[in-house]
Formats: C-alpha cells, structure tokens, sequence
C-alpha cells in the first residue's frame, strides 16, 4: 500500500533520497530540508553529501558543507571571492570586522577583500 502522508527522507540501497507525499521525485530540487533536527541539501531529489557551497534558498543565502547547512561564523569561498556568514546565512547588509589571528579585518556588505 503506498502512504502518501509520508515526507522525509528516507535512507535506500545506502543512499538518502527525499520523498514528499508518499513519491520520490527528481524535480525535488535545489533545497533544503529538515531531517532529525538538521538541514541537509537536496539535488534532484536526492541529499547531496557533496554539496559545499553558498546556495540561495527562498531569496536567502545558506552555507552548506557535506551536503548540510552548517551554522558557520566566518569566511567562506564562494566562486573565487569571499564571504562573510553569520550561523549559516549570507547577507549583503553585514558590515563587521572580523578577526583572524590577532588581525582585524573589514567586512564590507557581506564580502571580505583581502
């Protein structure tokens, strides 16, 4: 019998795969989801545990990193320029210093020029 109450994933053949009401579905795409209190990224309808990037979700930035959002402070490399994050999450709006070693550095919308 097919349960279309379920939506989670669901781990198969050693591999996570999302399922939303019941169907796995490869047009589940480019998303996070909440499994067992964590966010992992989902790419054509299955976790991707490669996944290490800066991802635009619902017009907001994530930081994901094995494939799970990762609730990061810092800098991340994100196409060959870096960025400031916040608990996992980019904004064009951070203007801080931050701080690596016993230097201060400018953190100017979000981005950090070296």
């Amino acid at each position: 019998m097919w349960d279309t109450s379920v939506t989670k994933l669901v781990k198969y053949s050693g591999k996570w795969f999302y399922v939303k009401n019941g169907k796995w579905s490869t047009a589940i795409t480019d998303t996070l989801v909440k499994h067992e209190g964590k966010w992992f990224y989902i790419k054509n309808g299955k976790w991707d545990k490669n996944a290490n990037d800066l991802y635009k979700l619902n017009g907001k930035w994530f930081y994901v990193s094995a494939g799970k959002w990762q609730k990061t402070t810092g800098v991340v490399e994100f196409k060959g320029k870096d960025f400031y994050v916040k608990s996992g999450k980019w904004s064009p709006n951070v203007n801080t210093l931050h701080k690596v070693g016993k230097k201060y550095y400018a953190i100017k919308n979000g981005k950090w020029t070296r």
